[in-house]
């Protein structure tokens, strides 16, 4: 993935009032006022009391749709791997003790009215 991919996408959802969800739960609400990419971390700059910065990795693949205005960025597994069935299986049999909270799962930035 290019820099300028990310860039694109992620302009869609800057200075916007947006939720931050994974997996149908809200992490995070507020007014993306910045991103910056720096090393293999995308950080949000979100208007909101206390702390202030949200911190995730690039993502394995990262999309917009229009329609619902949401950006998604894709951590699954699947994505990674391009669905190829025998990767998949060997990535499954050996997963992590401990996980983070975004392994083989999307987080989905979406844009409120």
């Amino acid at each position: 993935m290019s820099f300028e991919l990310y860039n694109s996408v992620l302009r869609n959802v800057l200075q916007s009032n947006v939720n931050f969800t994974i997996n149908g739960k809200v992490i995070k609400s507020g007014v993306v006022k910045l991103f910056t990419t720096k090393q293999y971390f995308i950080r949000f700059h979100i208007d909101i009391p206390g702390k202030d910065i949200k911190e995730v990795p690039y993502p394995y693949d990262i999309h917009y749709d229009e329609i619902s205005r949401t950006c998604c960025l894709n951590y699954k597994l699947s994505s990674l791997c391009n669905n190829h069935a025998e990767t998949m299986h060997m990535l499954r049999r050996h997963t992590p003790a401990r996980t983070h909270k975004l392994y083989d799962s999307m987080l989905e930035i979406t844009s409120l009215l």
